[in-house]
């Protein structure tokens, strides 16, 4: 079946997904793939050990941070200026050539450096220079990413969310999970890092060629007059990109100069947990910074700003609910994850699920400021919570004992993920003239505190065994009383969501049909 006989099918059947509902249903499936597969290959490490895991975990924090920097804010950059120019082919491919180019610049000469210097270079990024091994495998991981962070904004600006989705699943879940399955027993990271980067650079570095031979002819001249646009754009966005994973890698490095690795891992873990359900808004962050710029390129402010409300209500609800059934569960979690050798770091990460509805918040309505303005408010907003980050390190490493260096670290993060929400909130409210719909909020917010503590009462009752049969079947009860109540109290963020997604009437946040077929 064809993209436009997708686009017109809902017209016959009134329950199928429209266009913009069905790539996020089909990005949400993508998540769900991508996060299973991250946790997948993470429980497979964790049988390697405390130090093995906290080395696997350090290199993807990392590399994740570095590609951030290395991309030039070309993830939102292309996929924005690509998505603008759907009805123009030769400039709409000239960003993506332009992209290529600036990243590759950046790359190549950071990559070679890297490896001249390991031993610095470990030092600084992870810790300690006997990690010098690492680095060879973390620079094919870089070149693999980063041209995977060009070609998939490039899909994801085209509106392609089916080849965007497909090379997510096979970039960050098939090929790791693959991977380290097969490789976990020989007891080596670089190892099983060099085989992960080397089959990601192979898939996306063939996808990015397959791009650039159907071109009709190489837009020299496009590419050329483009690219100082594009570098301004991106590059003022860099450190909305650089604060976030600042945020999650400094604390895991600058804790490896004062405490054994093996400690440093159940910071990592809460991390990646948090990450895990962070993920749950880049389905919606993925389509949207293109949907909401078709709307307000067309004057349809209103519409943007009714999104944006009911993805705030979605956001602090879901984070609420899941950040107590985490502090509950966390230990039957750990164990049932990573093994019983983990459970010395439940009290870390309880303390960074208490961070969750702030940084699902942050996650949500990010991709809604960049599209409202050419402005970088994301930037400002993520600079003034990493300086409060780093100020409050800079101190704990003063005052603090080491053998409490891992939990007062991560209370410095849960504080500036507080402040990073409340900041991009405030961006949202200003650009959008957005009024949060208070009132619903309360009322999802005493669901979730009503079934936290129905689901401690539980657990109290058991004698906080960890039996996961017990408390996973306890948690899936929480989790279908709390959608009824929601739906009980008619929660409107997820009404509008039950409407779009089944009713046969067009809602007010679906892009017009001139719209969808222009992005398409």
């Amino acid at each position: 079946m064809s993209t436009r006989s997708l686009l017109a099918f809902p017209a016959y059947v009134a329950t199928s997904l429209r266009p913009v509902y069905r790539d996020v249903a089909i990005t949400v499936v993508t998540a769900v793939l991508v996060a299973a597969g991250g946790l997948t290959a993470v429980s497979l490490v964790g049988r390697m050990g405390p130090d093995a895991l906290a080395e696997f975990l350090m290199l993807r924090r990392v590399a994740a941070w570095l590609v951030s920097a290395l991309l030039l804010g070309m993830g939102v950059g292309v996929a924005r200026f690509v998505a603008q120019c759907a009805n123009r082919p030769d400039i709409r491919d000239a960003y993506f050539i332009a992209a290529l180019g600036c990243v590759a610049a950046l790359t190549i000469p950071v990559v070679l450096a890297m490896n001249v210097a390991a031993p610095a270079f470990a030092r600084v990024l992870l810790g300690n220079q006997r990690e010098s091994q690492l680095i060879s495998p973390l620079s094919i991981v870089l070149i693999a990413y980063v041209c995977h962070g060009v070609v998939f904004a490039y899909y994801r600006g085209r509106l392609l969310m089916t080849h965007a989705n497909a090379l997510q699943f096979v970039t960050f879940a098939m090929i790791p999970v693959m991977t380290v399955a097969l490789l976990h027993g020989g007891q080596s990271i670089a190892r099983i890092y060099v085989a992960i980067g080397l089959l990601s650079l192979v898939t996306n570095g063939v996808l990015a060629a397959s791009i650039l031979v159907r071109l009709p002819r190489f837009p020299v001249c496009e590419t050329r007059a483009i690219r100082p646009s594009l570098l301004r754009y991106g590059i003022a966005r860099l450190p909305a990109d650089l604060g976030p994973g600042a945020l999650l890698a400094l604390g895991p490095v600058i804790a490896a100069q004062f405490v054994p690795i093996s400690q440093v891992g159940y910071f990592l873990l809460g991390i990646s947990i948090l990450n895990v359900f962070g993920t749950a808004a880049n389905p919606l962050n993925m389509v949207l910074l293109s949907k909401v710029s078709l709307m307000l390129a067309q004057g349809r402010k209103a519409e943007a700003r009714e999104c944006a409300g009911y993805l705030l209500s979605a956001a602090v609800s879901i984070g609420l609910f899941g950040s107590l059934q985490l502090l509950i569960y966390a230990d039957v979690f750990v164990k049932m994850w990573v093994g019983p050798r983990f459970l010395a770091g439940v009290p870390v990460i309880r303390i960074l699920g208490s961070a969750m509805p702030f940084f699902l918040v942050y996650s949500s309505l990010r991709s809604l400021v960049d599209a409202a303005s050419a402005k970088s408010h994301n930037a400002l907003n993520a600079t003034i919570a990493l300086a409060m980050f780093c100020v409050f390190v800079g101190l704990e490493v003063k005052a603090v004992s080491s053998k409490w260096l891992i939990e007062a670290f991560a209370s410095s993060l849960l504080l500036a993920l507080v402040l990073l929400a409340v900041l991009t909130t405030h961006s949202v409210r200003v650009l959008f003239q957005l009024r949060p719909n208070w009132a619903d909020i309360r009322r999802s917010g005493l669901g979730a505190g009503l079934l936290g503590a129905l689901s401690l009462f539980v657990r109290w009752t058991e004698g906080f065994s960890t039996n996961p049969s017990a408390s996973l079947f306890t948690l899936a009860i929480s989790s279908a009383l709390f959608m009824g109540y929601l739906f009980y109290i008619r929660s409107p963020w997820l009404m509008f969501l039950n409407k779009t997604l089944f009713s046969a009437k067009k809602p007010k946040c679906q892009p017009s049909n001139a719209a969808s077929q222009a992005a398409y």
